[in-house]
């Protein structure tokens, strides 16, 4: 492999064009001493005032300040290419980790200056890759998230800005208050499969608060210290440290041990996590969000979404001011009218249909008036709606023919699966 601190002439003039375009990535480069592993990912970028040289953020216990610095910010700016690879080389002298090329590997001469071959990754298009825009996000999301558009449209607007930075201070966070079954666990979902699909975001990571009442559950967060049970088993800290471009989901917020609560809050505030393994982990392009259902009672009264008036609110129900103050915003999900509830009864039977097999076109408004009563009176809100029709309708499916199909009500009141002759006026959404 080539290393980039020992480049031919041609080559640096093929790497200068390179790195006005793109972010050219070594995925697998020669370390300074003092990184927790020899070999690690290094990132060369020009932002047209110099040249940064960027590194995965990882815990440096060595003793070279500049290093550290950069291990922390996972960047360092310089005003010339020739200046990073001159500081990076000395950086490896000083260390003793100069790479000993290979006999058998190619001299940096003999390599095409045309095609850098151990350059493997390109992480972000400058000039083809189009920016992930809150409309755009708001559509994606309203596709599978109904009837809450003004929530939806302000997560879009603050997961845009935050995918948008090149080099975000903190982590995007937002706490998602609203009663049950109402789309903010969807929607947290959602925010993570569009993001990993448009902005290269790993698997999301979702953690249930109500699982972490205990003192000592703070561990799964941070990781158990050295001869402690569950030390080395994967936590938060070790997967943000791995990639800290996730989605992080906590659910039920409320519930959660203080320390736990105390815990997150550097997290949301400086985008830091203090972890027994790890040391200090940096998350800054991590997008948090909480949900809340016994908080957002006094909160889901209001009539306004009012940002300052839903803190205001959740202070006066006991959540802690300092927690409060470091959300990037609070986000109110209404209670569904009967318009939404509609339709998401109506997603929800051809979801199912689908799962045996049936392309379902049109369900009687009687038949979604009755499943929308009876998941009512459970309480479930919008979640327990596809539950609820398996177990009443699944064995109607299960009997249904190919082709587009129809579910209606007989004459005795059971609901029964016809041939659907033409497309309804208004078809299942």
């Amino acid at each position: 492999m080539t290393d980039i601190t020992r480049l031919a002439p041609r080559e640096l003039t093929t790497l200068r064009g390179r790195i006005e375009r793109v972010c050219v990535v070594f995925p697998d480069h020669v370390l300074p001493r003092g990184f927790p592993r020899e070999r690690g990912r290094i990132g060369l970028e020009s932002d047209g005032t110099g040249t940064s040289l960027l590194v995965d953020r990882l815990p440096y216990r060595g003793d070279d300040g500049e290093v550290a610095a950069w291990a922390r910010a996972g960047q360092r700016h310089f005003s010339t290419l020739d200046d990073a690879l001159r500081w990076y080389r000395d950086r490896l002298s000083d260390s003793g980790t100069t790479r000993q090329e290979d006999a058998a590997t190619p001299r940096p001469e003999a390599i095409d200056a045309e095609v850098l071959v151990d350059v493997t990754e390109v992480v972000r298009l400058m000039d083809d890759r189009e920016p992930l825009s809150a409309e755009e996000l708001t559509t994606s999301i309203s596709a599978t998230v109904l009837a809450q558009h003004e929530p939806v449209s302000t997560l879009a607007a603050l997961v845009s800005r935050h995918v948008s930075k090149a080099h975000p201070r903190r982590p995007a966070s937002a706490l998602l208050l609203g009663p049950t079954g109402v789309g903010k666990t969807q929607t947290a979902e959602a925010i993570a499969q569009i993001v990993r699909e448009r902005a290269g975001y790993a698997e999301r990571l979702r953690f249930d608060l109500a699982e972490f009442t205990e003192q000592h559950s703070v561990a799964r967060l941070i990781g158990s210290p050295p001869g402690y049970v569950g030390y080395g088993d994967p936590s938060l800290a070790s997967l943000l440290a791995a990639d800290d471009r996730r989605v992080v989901l906590f659910d039920e917020i409320d519930k959660a041990h203080p320390i736990v609560l105390t815990t997150l809050m550097n997290l949301l505030d400086a985008g830091r996590l203090d972890s027994a393994q790890h040391g200090e982990v940096v998350a800054s392009k991590a997008i948090l969000l909480f949900t809340s259902n016994a908080v957002s009672a006094a909160a889901h009264g209001f009539a306004t979404d009012d940002d300052a008036a839903l803190r205001r609110t959740l202070i006066d129900t006991g959540l802690r001011p300092e927690v409060v103050g470091r959300f990037g915003a609070i986000v109110r999900f209404g209670a569904l009218d009967g318009h939404g509830r509609a339709l998401i009864a109506a997603r929800s039977f051809a979801v199912i249909a689908a799962d045996y097999g049936i392309e379902l076109v049109h369900v009687d408004a009687g038949i979604i008036a009755r499943a929308i009563d009876d998941v009512d009176q459970m309480r479930l809100g919008a979640r327990g709606l596809e539950h609820y029709i398996d177990r009443q309708f699944g064995a109607v499916l299960a009997r249904g023919a190919t082709g587009p199909q129809a579910l209606l009500l007989a004459a005795d009141g059971e609901a029964r699966l016809e041939a659907a002759t033409h497309v309804p006026e208004t078809p299942l959404e």
